[in-house]
């Protein structure tokens, strides 16, 4: 017995009911299938709960028409306005005009304050308004398979009503289908109901998706990566992993009625504005901890607490800042408070831009108007002093000093500190001996405390310290890295030591030991060891010492294009942190040095010896000339027509440089090139207008979709082109060349074109292309493309000057070609003029801010010391450098930069090259020693990669891939092709390769560049990755994963699919014209001279599917026969037994019934010629005959046949108007039409209502289709 989607839909709903859901069947509720709103409980609720006030029905109507006038077509602003109806309610204006305005609340939210509040003796006094403050008279329902005809016809899995109003929606997937998974779930709420029923999620607060082991709640606008599992329930332990415990904390902790309604409430963010869909929903541990806090403020609020609001420990990353939200808006909203002063205070000089702006943006969900971020201490003064209630102010710790006056004696005053240590803890006096005497002072949160004597403090940190605790209180709750990783919010660390890389002699790294236990023993106040003059000058000489930062500058380069070259990293985005700004600037001059040296040999040099020792080079590829081929770059490419350099022109350019060394020649050449070029050898068609149009034409046909085409100069003889690349180069050009080349010949001579009429080409075969390094490089190349009319001392006449062109705006510029490296810090007034203008302003650090946190950008490496370690959030940055001596909880702020969670993101990499790591342990074990487990040593995943080669080879240990290390092109080849067949003899064997594989993948992108590697063990990786990709495409129909893979491997994937022919019958669907027909017997003989049997077996599968698709969209009913035969001999074939693995018969036998099937899909498809109709009434008569044999009674052939025909003029009739399947009123004509119909022609016994259902959804999906 299988565990199906509707055995776990059964499974949720006696779950749910258990929370004081009634279950109703979709199919019970009476209602217009457009409708989404069960207006009848929404009517009786407001009646009910509104009944003193004698709410009217005609109001009630009133509310819901209000309800349905937001459009679904804007559906973020619609759904933004119904939650803030249905959370905070909304004034109603009474008809009866004596009556004052009403405030309605479409859910009962009553209790919901009385279950978070304390109930201390001091609060007894306090009573609700009702008998009972935890009762509600909400109608909560869970509805499941109800059926909603929008643009399309769907049917949701499960809805969560409450008062009418479709709050929650489900979607289910069985856990015991492989390949059908909770992302399959996802994507069908987001794009396929999206599409077609938007309607209903202008009223969803979020969305579930479960496969009963995989259960996890998000916001309908969020990404996949933001749906997260509810592993705990009120009063007890979380659990510790996914599993069907984790449907039970999800029922019973997210989905009892009081939790829902209180996140429907208070945990749903919507920013007030937003450029994208932001829609947050609290996690759990966002939700407890609020709610924890707020009862611990009100239970020490002063004058009878002690102030101490408690201190909330939250691994970094877990997202801290927005349970500071949630906490503000739970404390703005409390009767207890009377409307309190929040003021929100940050560890760091220039504010926390991330939760300022998260903050200022959140005005209407806070509550208060006066959301500021406080900029001068005087402006805190003024604000604080002259207010009596409200107010959130954002400031900093240091605007408050010794001149600090007292700013309110005010008990609702909420201090809440985001990283609460150092400064805002240092309440005890300092001594400072100096050359100038003794001086006494107390730290920032003295003059904090005492400015603010009778507030409540509150400490939010992910590093506490026993002062910590002195200061704020206990901890209230807590959410470590442990648990962070497990809910996949953020990722495992892994550290990679690499000091003795670079320090030159041992007594270096004992210099640095003692350099560290010195801090850890001399004092405890981190500002005087920061001050330890000696100490630190110390340090410097060794971390600055020139020949150190040489080496330094080059193994990181090094380290990281390897990273890069195996395609190991996310967007490429890597942090190196130096220990002061003066070695930061020597080690970035370094850098640019060593890669100067570099970039001065030649492509040809570069790619020969990168192929010598790696195979071809990252993305670059040869035919005669080498080409990078990667997508996302900025690429100047030059193509130039076939007669632009004469033979005896060559012959002459090479006699001119015969003498000249090699470096010198290759310049000489680029060169003399150019010059021949301007100076218009050959026909130089692309002179003629008619010519220069169409290629201008051509190179605007796929801007914005292949490519971004940013500059472009059509000169006679040669075309220049700047362009951002989105698709694979060789194929863009190729597209350029291949249409103008075919109009240019045929052309020829009605355009007198001069092309040479024995010629069979337009264009030389190959061109030429650079990919722009920086921003200089950027602006130099679109003088040249501008210039180049010009330069070539072409005449005002010429047409040149016509096609020539720049799209480039500045903010393009900005996106798209910054330098790939940027010195993150401050400006010093003593800094030398190159460094200070290297720095740049306040606004330029923001504008470095943006980049870096945009994947696109070309800014990829920053070089910081202090900035962007904490509160700097960019989740593709997957690899941090440390050159820096760092300890505590400034180590665990810093390494924690790599740990934010995106998709494709398995673990961050810190990478030392000062030997912080005992620091490293000793931190962790001091604030959470279970969180040790969360980081591994790379040595971990260098064993992993070696475990996986080890298993896998036992694997392949019969089969012969010797060929593929040591043969040629064409047996390399071969050799992928047949490991691919091989790894599909069973399904078993499959399933454990691809597994192993990724695995191998994960592991390798950590590691890869460890010398712990040996090449042969390297080439291995690639050579698992290549066929693992191959069978990635043969099953899934669909490009591999090719994206973060070593380019060698990418290009002999590409080879070997187009070798067996298979590259070809991907291509079938990708016609966007329509003109490919899938039934073209080419592609079955293709497909059968191919000799692997089982890619052969999967190759028919997706020919067969695509078929019965394109065969859906014109006969629903036996589509879907044909799909479930086709599932039937799938399913047969991965089942077979081992003993027929290798058994060709029966191989065979699989492919003879898989094109028995193809074929007697080609048959069906003409059937309707031989019954005398055209295949749209064919598609009718298909449902009249099933329905036939579903309730077993007879009906004449010609009567049926006749009846179909009859049936498509009256659907006919009614489908002339655009929008019939959405009207109600013609739609209601259709099915009254089709009853008098089949009545008058006897067609019984069938429930007329299955009839029309099957005829409208067939006629729909074929006038879908056709339009």
């Amino acid at each position: 017995m299988k565990f199906t989607e509707e055995k776990l839909e059964q499974a949720f709903i006696e779950l749910i009911q258990k929370q004081g859901f009634e279950y109703v069947p979709g199919g019970d509720i009476q209602r217009s299938l457009d409708e989404v709103i069960i207006e009848a409980d929404l009517r009786n609720f407001l009646l009910s709960k509104y009944k003193h006030e004698k709410l009217t029905n005609q109001e009630v109507t009133r509310i819901i028409q209000q309800l349905k006038s937001y459009a679904s077509s804007d559906l973020y602003e619609s759904n933004k306005a119904i939650m803030k109806l249905v959370s905070e309610g909304f004034i109603l204006k009474r008809e009866d005009r004596s009556q004052k305005d009403l405030y309605v609340q479409l859910i009962d939210f009553n209790g919901l304050a009385a279950l978070r509040e304390p109930k201390p003796e001091r609060l007894l006094q306090i009573s609700d308004a009702t008998p009972d403050p935890y009762s509600d008279q909400n109608i909560y329902k869970f509805v499941n398979q109800f059926e909603i005809v929008g643009f399309e016809k769907r049917i949701p899995d499960g809805i969560i009503y409450i008062n009418g109003l479709p709050l929650v929606v489900f979607e289910f997937k069985t856990a015991i289908r492989e390949e059908c998974t909770i992302h399959d779930a996802y994507v069908q709420l987001t794009t396929r109901y999206k599409r077609d029923i938007p309607e209903l999620f202008k009223y969803n607060a979020f969305c579930v998706i479960s496969d009963g082991v995989n259960n996890k709640a998000g916001s309908f606008f969020a990404p996949y990566e933001f749906f997260y599992a509810w592993r705990l329930e009120p009063d007890r332990q979380m659990i510790e992993q996914d599993g069907i415990s984790s449907l039970y904390t999800l029922i019973g902790g997210m989905l009892n009625t009081t939790t829902l309604r209180d996140i429907i409430r208070n945990f749903i963010f919507l920013p007030d504005s937003s450029k994208k869909e932001d829609k947050i929903l609290c996690r759990y541990p966002q939700y407890y901890g609020a709610k924890k806090l707020f009862q611990n403020i009100i239970s020490h609020q002063k004058p009878e607490g002690d102030g101490k609001g408690g201190t909330y420990f939250g691994a970094t990353g877990c997202g801290k800042s927005y349970t500071m939200l949630f906490l503000t808006r739970l404390l703005m909203r409390s009767e207890l408070l009377s409307s309190p002063t929040i003021v929100l205070i940050t560890d760091r000089t220039d504010l926390d831009d991330q939760l300022s702006e998260q903050f200022t943006n959140g005005k209407e969900y806070i509550g208060d108007n006066n959301v500021i971020s406080v900029e001068s201490k005087a402006e805190l003064k003024e604000r604080l002093q002259n207010i009596q209630s409200g107010g959130v102010f954002l400031t900093t710790i240091h605007k408050f000093t010794e001149d600090t006056d007292l700013l309110t004696n005010r008990s609702n005053v909420i201090c809440i500190s985001d990283e609460a240590h150092r400064s805002q803890t240092n309440l005890d006096q300092k001594v400072r001996v100096t050359a100038n005497g003794v001086t006494k002072s107390y730290g920032f949160a003295k003059y904090l405390h005492d400015s603010l004597p009778n507030a409540t403090f509150v400490g939010f940190t992910g590093t506490p310290i026993d002062a910590t605790l002195d200061v704020f209180g206990e901890v209230v709750d807590a959410y470590t890295m442990t648990e962070s990783v497990k809910d996949e919010i953020t990722v495992r660390i892994v550290y990679e030591g690499r000091a003795a890389k670079v320090l030159l002699n041992n007594s270096e790294l004992q210099k640095i030991e003692d350099y560290y236990n010195r801090c850890a023993e001399e004092v405890t106040n981190e500002y005087q060891i920061e001050e330890s003059k000696k100490a630190v000058t110390n340090m410097n000489v060794i971390l600055g010492d020139p020949d150190r930062l040489k080496a330094l500058a080059e193994d990181f380069v090094n380290h990281y294009e390897t990273r890069v070259a195996e395609g190991a990293t996310i967007k490429g985005k890597a942090m190196f942190v130096c220990s002061s700004r003066s070695i930061a600037y020597e080690f970035y001059k370094n850098i640019i040095a060593y890669l100067g040296a570099r970039s001065s040999r030649s492509v040809n040099n570069y790619a020969s010896s990168f192929t010598k020792h790696y195979g071809k080079p990252e993305e670059w590829y040869s035919r005669n000339l080498p080409h990078r081929n990667k997508e996302g770059l900025v690429q100047f490419i030059t193509f130039r027509l076939a007669d632009s350099l004469p033979q005896e022109k060559l012959k002459e350019i090479d006699q001119q440089i015969s003498t000249l060394s090699d470096e010198k020649k290759k310049k000489e050449l680029r060169k003399l090139y150019e010059e021949f070029l301007d100076a218009g050898y050959g026909c130089c068609a692309l002179e003629h207008p008619e010519m220069a149009q169409v290629v201008f034409e051509a190179l605007k046909y796929h801007d914005g979709n292949k490519y971004d085409l940013l500059a472009w100069s059509i000169m006679p003889n040669h075309v220049h082109v700047l362009i951002h690349t989105k698709n694979d180069l060789f194929r863009i050009v190729q597209s350029w060349k291949s249409f103008t080349g075919k109009w240019a010949l045929a052309n020829n001579k009605k355009y007198n074109l001069r092309i040479a009429a024995d010629a069979t080409s337009f264009w030389m075969s190959d061109y030429w292309d650079r990919f722009i390094r920086d921003e200089e490089h950027f602006n130099n190349t679109i003088k040249y493309i501008l210039n180049n009319p010009g330069k070539a001392n072409l005449p005002q006449s010429s047409n040149a000057f016509r096609f020539v062109g720049c799209y480039v705006t500045k903010e393009m510029k900005q996106e798209l070609h910054p330098s790939q490296i940027k010195m993150v810090m401050t400006r010093g007034k003593d800094d030398p003029e190159e460094l200070y203008n290297i720095l740049g302003t306040k606004e330029y650090r923001k504008e470095l801010d943006r980049q870096f946190k945009n994947e696109k950008s070309n800014f990829k490496i920053a070089i910081v010391v202090d900035m962007w370690l904490t509160g700097f959030d960019v989740p593709f940055l997957d690899t941090i450098y440390i050159d820096k001596p760092i300890q505590r909880h400034n180590l665990i702020q810093t390494i924690s930069r790599v740990n934010r969670k995106v998709e494709g993101k398995e673990k961050g990499l810190v990478v030392d090259y000062i030997g912080i790591k005992k620091q490293m342990n000793l931190a962790l074990a001091h604030y959470n020693k279970a969180d040790t487990h969360n980081f591994e040593d790379i040595e971990q995943s260098v064993v992993v990669v070696k475990d996986h080669l080890d298993l896998l080879g036992r694997i392949f240990h019969k089969f012969d891939s010797s060929k593929y290390f040591t043969g040629s092109p064409v047996e390399q080849l071969n050799t992928l092709n047949m490991a691919a067949e091989f790894v599909q003899m069973t399904n078993e064997l499959e399933k454990r390769f691809m597994f192993l594989v990724k695995r191998l993948k994960a592991a390798y992108d950590i590691c890869s560049a460890s010398e712990k590697l040996s090449q042969k063990e390297k080439d291995h990786v690639h050579f698992y990755l290549a066929v693992r990709s191959i069978v990635f495409k043969l099953t899934k129909g669909t490009a591999p994963d090719t994206a973060q893979m070593n380019a060698k491997v990418r290009e002999m994937i590409k080879d070997a699919l187009k070798s067996e022919g298979v590259e070809g019958i991907f291509k079938l669907n990708e016609d966007k014209n329509g003109e490919t027909d899938i039934f073209d017997d080419d592609y079955l003989a293709r497909i059968e001279k191919i000799k692997l049997p089982n890619t052969k077996i999967k190759l028919l599968q997706q020919l067969l599917a695509k078929a019965i698709s394109e065969f859906k969209k014109t006969n629903r009913t036996k589509g879907i026969q044909f799909t479930k035969k086709m599932q039937q001999l799938v399913e047969k074939y991965n089942e077979r037994k081992e003993s027929d693995v290798f058994r060709s018969e029966v191989l065979e036998d699989f492919t003879d019934e898989i094109i028995n099937l193809y074929h007697a899909l080609k048959k069906e498809r003409e059937s309707f010629n031989d019954l005398g109709i055209d295949f749209e009434e064919k598609a009718f008569y298909d449902i009249l005959k099933a329905l036939t044999v579903k309730y077993d009674f007879a009906y004449p052939e010609e009567k049926l046949i006749h009846l179909a025909s009859e049936v498509k003029e009256v659907v006919d009739d009614k489908a002339k108007y655009t929008d019939w399947s959405k009207r109600d009123d013609i739609k209601a004509e259709l099915k009254a039409d089709l009853i008098i119909l089949l009545a008058e022609n006897d067609y019984p016994p069938v429930d007329r209502d299955e009839v029309y259902k099957e005829i409208f959804e067939q006629a729909e999906n074929f006038k879908k289709w056709q339009g």
